[in-house]
């Protein structure tokens, strides 16, 4: 059987939805930390018009146009 959902307190929520949360677990010295890089992959392609490529019409087997 299962248990029945554990109760929420005021507290629990406002510290789900602050901007620091109060468990905020801090890195210890020597630990080692993640660290992100910014990626170029999406960046726009300075030499692109902004157009839409043309499509072009093909007739499928079996359609009636």
């Amino acid at each position: 059987m299962n248990q029945p959902p554990k109760d929420i307190s005021l507290a629990e929520i406002h510290s789900a939805y602050a901007s620091k949360p109060v468990d905020k677990k801090k890195t210890q010295v020597g630990e080692k930390v993640k660290t992100y890089t910014k990626s170029n992959h999406y960046d726009r392609d300075p030499n692109h018009t902004g157009e839409a490529p043309v499509k072009q019409d093909i007739k499928r087997p079996g359609s009636k146009k």
